[in-house]
């Protein structure tokens, strides 16, 4: 009965997670990145980026090391954006790395706002 339990217990919770995919939609922000998915297949990923904010904004792809894998240019407000880039397995951050100033003088790093969401790439 025990090992039954147990068994039932770990479908449960892969049945709960989402699916490995090799493409997303990306919504960017004041001051967020939301993923339609957070957990993607190795290989080649595509992301279609769309700028819902009132700001240009960017998409870095850097992994846990800080090296980055793509930076696109910057996205205009209602614009979108493709990206594909080659995942391997691992933990990777998608960020915006906009610093600008505002009319006050005071700095506006859009990362430091908020502007990451963090993805994991499975074996496929």
């Amino acid at each position: 009965m025990r090992k039954l339990i147990i068994l039932m217990a770990i479908l449960a919770v892969s049945a709960c997670q989402e699916p490995a995919a090799t493409s997303a939609d990306i919504e960017i922000y004041e001051f967020g990145i939301e993923p339609s998915v957070t957990s993607f297949e190795a290989g080649t990923v595509t992301l279609n980026v769309e700028n819902t904010g009132e700001y240009g904004h960017t998409l870095v792809i850097t992994d846990t090391g800080g090296h980055v894998l793509s930076a696109g240019s910057v996205i205009a407000p209602g614009e979108t954006s493709q990206v594909s880039v080659d995942l391997a397995e691992g933990e990777y951050s998608f960020t915006c790395r906009i610093v600008s100033q505002d009319g006050g003088g005071n700095v506006i790093d859009h990362y430091e706002q908020g502007m990451l969401a963090e993805v994991v790439v499975g074996a496929g």
